[in-house]
């Protein structure tokens, strides 16, 4: 039998439209509440869902898991909505891959799973499912509420309890970019890159997002050194060639830069579709030629790399 779990908080805004996508798949449809006063437990009951009164100290995980039961399980969360696939769900065993799209990215994730349990107490993530990526269903995000503050304190719980594990320093240092906190996500990121094994995916995450935070910074000789690091991994993602584009860019290497951003839409159409990496659906397209299109207005105004144009002469 089936089960999809919805932890919610307070979601009466969205849950009913997250039920109204997930009761037309079958099974048992549980909403685990955490403490709500906005009437969500009660919309999710007139709805036909089982309502679960959840106490929660501080690992979402362990809530998770108590929501979990025999057969398949699957989870949504209270502002998303199952927008394509749902007549397959029924039908799928083992462990699965959703995209998940939600302002402006896609990311991939572990969304339906007969063995596997739920791990980190913030940003949990089903382990030990066996997963393949199931591109067939789209679960689309909406209004979901700001929890930035919230992730960062039990990322940095996280850290006191497990000092000596790179994984909590790895959320943290992601939390604390969610809030522009961009002294102190140095310092985690960092702290993750020298405990961590190079070369995984979260390594390269980490790469990309310390490159532009220091490109950003002015930073560029070290960014730019991390952006190709990534490119080299991952020369498939458009997401990389966009930020070594804009630095040279940047620096008015206009045709280097254009070349970067053309690159970015032809290696981009052959990414892999399996891989579990996020992606931003504008460096695929619609950047990269807005990109194009400035450094040919460049060149054309007569700004040239290492020479002078007759313009300024």
């Amino acid at each position: 039998m089936l089960t999809i779990q919805v932890l919610a908080r307070n979601n009466a805004k969205t849950i009913g439209r997250c039920l109204e996508s997930v009761l037309r798949i079958g099974g048992r449809v549980v909403v685990g509440d955490l403490g709500s006063s906005d009437g969500t437990p009660r919309i999710a009951r007139e709805m036909g869902a089982e309502v679960v009164d959840l106490k929660f100290d501080g690992d979402y995980s362990e809530v998770r898991n108590a929501l979990c039961s025999e057969g398949t399980n699957m989870y949504v969360e209270p502002w998303e909505a199952v927008g394509k696939g749902a007549e397959a769900i029924g039908g799928l065993s083992g462990g699965h891959y959703f995209y998940v799209m939600s302002g402006g990215f896609v990311s991939k994730e572990v969304r339906l799973w007969d063995v596997g349990r739920f791990e980190n107490p913030v940003f949990e993530t089903i382990v030990g499912a066996g997963a393949v990526v199931t591109p067939g269903v789209v679960i689309v995000g909406g209004q979901r509420p700001d929890s930035r503050e919230e992730n960062t304190s039990l990322s940095h719980k996280w850290v006191e309890r497990s000092p000596t594990s790179p994984d909590p320093y790895y959320y943290l240092a992601c939390s604390l970019l969610a809030e522009g906190k961009t002294r102190e996500f140095l310092a985690a990121a960092n702290k993750y890159l020298l405990m961590s094994e190079s070369g995984g995916e979260a390594t390269v995450l980490m790469n990309y997002y310390l490159a532009r935070v220091q490109f950003v910074q002015g930073e560029v000789r070290d960014a730019y050194r991390r952006a190709l690091g990534c490119l080299a991994t991952c020369p498939s993602f458009a997401e990389f060639w966009c930020l070594v584009g804009d630095m040279l860019y940047s620096r008015g290497d206009h045709s280097r830069a254009t070349h970067m951003y053309q690159n970015a839409r032809m290696a981009g159409m052959r990414r892999p579709s399996d891989d579990t990496f996020p992606i931003e659906l504008s460096k695929y397209d619609s950047y990269p030629r807005t990109m194009e299109e400035k450094c040919s207005k460049a060149a054309e105004g007569g700004v040239v790399v290492g020479s002078k144009s007759k313009q300024d002469r």
